[in-house]
């Protein structure tokens, strides 16, 4: 059986995984090779390293665990099942009037704060007596006939 790299690979792990025996090895030998790799020095711990590279392992420490978050949520929405419809619907209505009855506040505090400015514009100006009656304005003619 010819396949690709990752193929042929991840048919190995499988087999190796079936054998309980031979798992425990090759886990003892991954262990005993990451020990050597940590005596040379090409694996640092994270306090020997400078704060510089220590920020930057935690950052990528902080996106693996936010994939591997959402990978495991996202296989929990896939094998959640669906809700009946009758209480999505119920959800959807109840959604909708919220919305509307928030939009109608909303048009409501804005229309009360239009009529207090406009109050308080026109105060203003009869306080300092500017309000004049103005003459309609006609098409093609000047206001000041």
């Amino acid at each position: 059986m010819v396949g690709t790299s990752k193929e042929r690979v991840a048919n190995w792990r499988k087999l190796m995984k079936e054998d309980p025996i031979k798992y425990a090895q090759y886990k003892l030998k991954e262990h005993e090779r990451y020990l050597k790799k940590k005596e040379r020095g090409v694996v640092k711990s994270i306090d020997n390293m400078t704060p510089r590279e220590q920020n930057k392992t935690r950052r990528a420490w902080r996106k693996s665990q936010r994939a591997r978050t959402k990978r495991i949520k996202d296989m929990n929405a896939m094998m959640t099942p669906p809700t009946s419809p009758d209480e999505n619907r119920f959800q959807q209505n109840s959604r909708r009037e919220a919305a509307q009855r928030n939009g109608r506040r909303k048009q409501l505090r804005d229309r009360a704060k239009a009529y207090r400015r406009i109050l308080k514009l026109t105060t203003q100006e009869v306080i300092k007596g500017e309000i004049q009656e103005e003459k309609p304005k006609i098409k093609g003619e000047e206001c000041d006939q």
